[in-house]
């Protein structure tokens, strides 16, 4: 696949951080461990992410995104034997997501934003069997608000920037990553970018300082739900 361009379209303002163009990057987990995916994000500042569900619900992409750039990771489909029963991920499939796990979600230092990020960390912890730390909800730093995508953002931005709220609206309607759109990878790419901006912009790091942060590292095996 030939390189792709997020020009976003769900806010608006003259800052060159809201007009600029993002490269996206898409690979399968099979390519992770030959690849220098993750090098990128080795630093401290905010990264946002997203997932990419099927219509079963289950996650199959992960966008991570900061300011300069979107990795969108495709997950592997699950297959099964001949006895129905779903057959364990391979080798380099699991390296990778101990990788993903070990320098992005897991990375030393810098903090993680998505919107709804529970139930998001319980999909990594359910579906991939890897962790998060330091990841924030966004819409728990708005408690006055409901945990509806464009009231957050109306809280975050207040009246600095202007939100085109149809476009948002839409963005976040129907969160399926379906390898027959072609909107798949801006639109997974668009939620990543969103979540990383809101504490990136001005002073918006301070509106997160106090939400408590999701750690999902130190689960017990047993533990099968989280709440932000």
């Amino acid at each position: 696949m030939g390189p792709l361009n997020l020009f976003q379209n769900i806010i608006q303002g003259s800052e060159p951080v809201i007009n600029r163009t993002i490269p996206i990057r898409t690979i399968s987990e099979t390519e992770v461990e030959e690849s220098d995916a993750f090098d990128s994000f080795n630093h401290a500042f905010p990264l946002g992410i997203s997932p990419g569900f099927a219509e079963t619900g289950r996650l199959v992409a992960l966008a991570i995104a900061d300011e300069k750039q979107c990795l969108i990771i495709e997950i592997q489909r699950q297959r099964s034997g001949n006895g129905k029963k779903i057959n364990p991920p391979s080798q380099a499939v699991q390296k990778a997501r101990q990788l993903l796990q070990e320098k992005v979600l897991c990375r030393d230092a810098g903090d993680i934003f998505a919107f709804d990020m529970g139930p998001l960390a319980m999909s990594l912890h359910t579906d991939l069997n890897i962790r998060i730390t330091n990841a924030v909800d966004i819409q728990c730093a708005f408690s006055a608000v409901e945990r509806k995508p464009i009231d957050a953002m109306k809280a975050a931005l207040g009246d600095s920037i202007k939100i085109n709220e149809n476009n948002v609206r839409t963005l976040f309607l129907h969160p399926v990553y379906d390898h027959e759109d072609r909107h798949r990878h801006s639109e997974l790419s668009m939620r990543a970018w969103i979540s990383q901006f809101l504490p990136s912009f001005k002073d918006g790091a301070i509106q997160f300082n106090e939400v408590k942060r999701i750690n999902t590292k130190d689960f017990h095996p047993q533990v099968s739900t989280v709440a932000p």
